[in-house]
């Protein structure tokens, strides 16, 4: 049987519990909306982001522009944020780089009906399409080694690459290191059939790639009609207020894309972007 003192100590920590319990479920909220203070949500970083990167775009900075309009993109992507890393990634020579980011740019814009953003990007694609140094791969579908990244190709793949060194291997195969200026195309016939272990490239330090299908619908519509007047350059001051690298890898007949060089187009103080909420 309990004893009368053991039920008042059991009574005594229940409500010491219960009071704990009370207090501590008033001070969440406390607790929370201090930590949201402190922490500024991730929209509101990427907007502080892309303001900083537009004003660097604007002086002239672009090597600290384009990783500032990177992570505003990646924290909160948006059609305006990605154009403008588009204008970035032109005037730091990643042609191929930038020309995957204005097909990006070109599908939002067709899908969120920015007219003024869609002649923007159909003339940059335009504008750099004969500049951006290709590779075509005679005799080789499934893996090669771009820049020390793997990647599948399929026979007849167009790699769409930034001027520049480029180091190309079969594993298993050849080998090449080439250097290639704006708008020029190298062929390399390719010898498959040599066995031997999967060869390592470390001359040049790994780059991203983003699949590229230009038989797309989408890619065809973007790159068909290029024949419309210079763009509007006031547009881009609302680039970041709505929705919401280098090697490209296509198909037969596609192109694939690599990082490199200097860029061509001047960016007047007038594309930057007003301060406000996103639309």
């Amino acid at each position: 049987m309990t004893s009368p003192r053991a039920e008042f100590v059991s009574e005594e920590r229940g409500r010491v519990r219960r009071s704990q319990t009370f207090f501590l479920a008033l001070l969440l909220p406390f607790l929370f909306a201090r930590t949201a203070m402190a922490e500024p949500s991730a929209q509101a970083r990427a907007e502080r982001l892309f303001e900083e990167g537009r004003a660097l775009l604007d002086a002239g900075r672009f090597q600290e522009a384009c990783p500032k309009l990177e992570e505003s993109e990646r924290l909160d992507a948006g059609g305006g944020t990605r154009l403008n890393l588009a204008l970035c990634h032109e005037r730091t020579g990643r042609l191929a780089a930038a020309y995957a980011d204005y097909e990006e740019s070109l599908g939002r814009a067709l899908h969120d009906g920015r007219a003024d953003r869609e002649r923007f990007a159909r003339e940059h694609l335009a504008a750099l399409e004969p500049r951006i140094p290709t590779i075509s791969i005679v005799g080789a579908s499934g893996a090669i080694l771009v820049d020390g990244v793997e990647l599948h190709v399929a026979e007849g793949a167009r790699l769409r690459v930034d001027p520049g060194v480029h180091v190309v291997v079969v594993p298993g195969g050849p080998r090449w290191t080439i250097s290639l200026a704006e708008g020029e195309a190298r062929l390399l016939n390719v010898d498959r059939t040599t066995p031997g272990p999967k060869a390592a490239v470390a001359d040049i330090p790994a780059t991203r790639f983003i699949e590229d299908r230009s038989v797309a619908p989408l890619i065809s519509l973007g790159i068909a009609c290029v024949g419309y007047g210079v763009a509007t350059w006031g547009m881009l001051r609302t680039m970041r207020s709505d929705d919401s690298t280098g090697v490209w890898a296509l198909g037969i007949g596609g192109t694939l894309a690599i990082g490199g060089t200097l860029g061509a187009f001047i960016l007047p103080r007038s594309v930057a972007r007003p301060r406000g909420p996103k639309e």
